[in-house]
């Protein structure tokens, strides 16, 4: 039932509001900390705000035979090209592996610590645009490897251009005016 209600919250906010938090411990006679430690073990609950573009790429065996490695690699170089001086990146959680580091860290986001403290594995989070990767166990895509989802809507066979692509149209609708035409794609 906790779930269930903890889910309601997220689809109507995108996340996990604090205040709402305070709600349902309060309407449910649920201590805080209780309902905390059961949205913070499922992983789909988001504490803070969703990106605009949330990128969650297979780790799994067959994704990772596939090159899943190399597509990471691939769009968070992609992305870090495209953002350069005037959009500085910030590596939240330390720099990835592989990537070179764009210079001081800014530290941790609230809530959540540094991996190489044993928190949270690395993240990279942009702050314009706002896009984040991540790596996730399997998306149910292994006959069609590798396999990553963008803002929930699973790509099979994904490859950087294509997924650049699909980022591309999902940006673009977040920064274009609500009167802009349809709603297709990802996102």
């Amino acid at each position: 039932m906790l779930i269930d209600q903890l889910k309601v919250i997220q689809s109507e906010h995108g996340f996990l509001p604090r205040e709402s938090l305070l709600e349902l411990s309060r309407a449910q006679s649920v201590p805080l900390y209780q309902i905390e430690a059961v949205a913070s073990f499922y992983p789909h609950f988001r504490a803070s705000p969703p990106p605009a573009v949330e990128v969650a790429v297979c780790s799994d065996m067959s994704c990772y035979l596939a090159g899943a490695e190399r597509l990471e690699a691939e769009l968070r170089r992609e992305v870090e090209g495209r953002i350069g001086a005037a959009h500085p990146a910030t590596h939240a959680l330390g720099t990835p592996p592989g990537l070179p580091s764009s210079g001081p860290r800014s530290g941790a986001p609230e809530g959540m610590t540094d991996p190489a403290e044993g928190g949270i594995p690395a993240t990279l989070v942009l702050e314009a645009p706002a896009i984040e990767f991540k790596t996730v166990s399997c998306l149910g895509l292994c006959d069609r490897a590798p396999a990553c989802a963008l803002n929930g809507h699973p790509i099979g066979g994904a490859t950087a251009p294509r997924v650049v692509e699909w980022m591309d149209a999902v940006l673009a609708r977040t920064r274009a005016p609500a009167a802009s035409g349809g709603n297709g794609g990802p996102g």
